[in-house]
């Protein structure tokens, strides 16, 4: 994600334009049944309620706009007098494969987010784009709403929007994507089919009811936060671990050894390779497991007073490192003890990189507890 004074936050905007079209005249859903809804007398209502969502906001800093082709979303942008990057699709493709392929170029054009207003049905065919960790928000305007990633409604999508661009930390998980299980509905059972998973915002009020945890819920939550780590850790990848000990105990729980408390240690298959690494050794062992066709990825968490999240207390991650591992493979855990002891001040970087510094701004994920991640701003200091 990039954010910066001088680059505004990127917001793709999908409207599936005959989403919701079946729901008022008597149909499960819209998918395939188009033709029958419009001989029912259906009007389309996605358009009208993605303008409701963009009425609600009231950004306090310039926001770069992606959006489909007209109904697609050009027109709700236009309709409240906002400007966006239009993406052409191909007319011959259907409404679903329209918004997958809307959402695979807005994520190629570096979105930090994407809003789409739809139903499951959507939901699924943004799901189809392999989007990764970058978040969308649903604005609700299907016929079935079973997936995780809708706001209560349309308003509260600009709700949220308005914190995002404001710069406060924004709550977001990975949720379910499901849909009505057709053969069971055939059946007359209401039964949900489960696709797979989105990243979606949460708790948009997160950041200020947190309030400062005791010693021991820390402890437990640094254990959970470890947990969830060493569950994800991928075969044959490196982990470069920094200091502190949010990352200790990450470091405990993915090899059973101590590691280092104020030094990187690199980790693989469970195993501790190496301890206490400095630039030169980090390259040396990242050249020998990269070349070899694996991956990497660095764990860091916040130093606690200071927010400082590259350039204090880790300078042994230097740019050259930070650079061949890649910015999109850095992985931030830190207790919301320590998130909220900054006082909604951001994560600071300070790599001695302008360039590399301006790429780390915006908002990111942070790891906040077992399978629970902050959305978070980054600023260089």
């Amino acid at each position: 994600m990039t954010d910066s004074p001088n680059t505004p936050l990127k917001i793709g905007l999908i409207v599936n334009p005959v989403a919701g079209m079946g729901g008022r005249v008597g149909l499960k859903g819209t998918d395939g049944q188009v033709d029958e809804a419009i001989k029912r007398g259906a009007k389309p209502i996605a358009n009208q309620l993605a303008t409701r969502a963009l009425q609600a906001v009231a950004f306090k800093r310039p926001v770069s706009w992606l959006c489909g082709v007209e109904a697609y979303g050009e027109n709700a942008l236009r309709s409240v007098g906002f400007m966006g990057q239009v993406i052409a699709h191909n007319p011959e493709l259907s409404h679903g494969e329209v918004t997958t392929a809307l959402a695979q170029a807005m994520a190629k054009a570096g979105a930090d987010l994407i809003v789409f207003a739809g139903g499951d049905g959507t939901a699924r065919d943004i799901h189809a784009a392999n989007l990764g960790q970058l978040p969308v928000l649903g604005i609700p305007s299907g016929v079935k709403m079973y997936s995780g990633v809708f706001a209560r409604n349309a308003v509260s999508v600009g709700e949220v929007l308005n914190l995002i661009v404001s710069g406060k930390a924004v709550a977001y998980r990975e949720v379910d994507v499901r849909d009505l299980d057709e053969a069971a509905m055939r059946d007359n059972k209401v039964v949900t089919r489960f696709f797979g998973k989105l990243w979606t915002i949460l708790d948009q009020q997160l950041v200020q009811q947190m309030k400062g945890c005791s010693a021991v819920s820390d402890e437990l939550i640094k254990e959970e936060i470890a947990a969830y780590v060493a569950e994800i850790a991928e075969p044959g990848e490196l982990y470069l671990l920094g200091s502190g000990t949010t990352t200790q105990a990450v470091k405990e729980q993915m090899s059973g050894e101590q590691g280092s408390l104020l030094g990187f240690d690199a980790i693989v298959d469970g195993q501790m390779v190496a301890k206490d690494l400095w630039e030169a050794p980090m390259l040396s062992l990242l050249k020998k497991h990269l070349d070899l066709g694996h991956t990497a990825k660095i764990i860091i968490t916040v130093t606690g007073g200071q927010g400082f999240l590259l350039g204090r207390g880790n300078q042994q991650l230097s740019p050259e490192v930070i650079k061949r591992v890649g910015i999109d493979n850095i992985l931030v855990v830190a207790t919301e003890e320590k998130i909220a002891s900054l006082s909604g001040q951001p994560l600071w970087v300070d790599t001695r990189d302008t360039q590399l510094d301006a790429e780390l701004c915006g908002l990111r994920p942070v790891l906040i507890n077992y399978e629970a991640f902050l959305l978070y701003p980054v600023s260089a200091g």
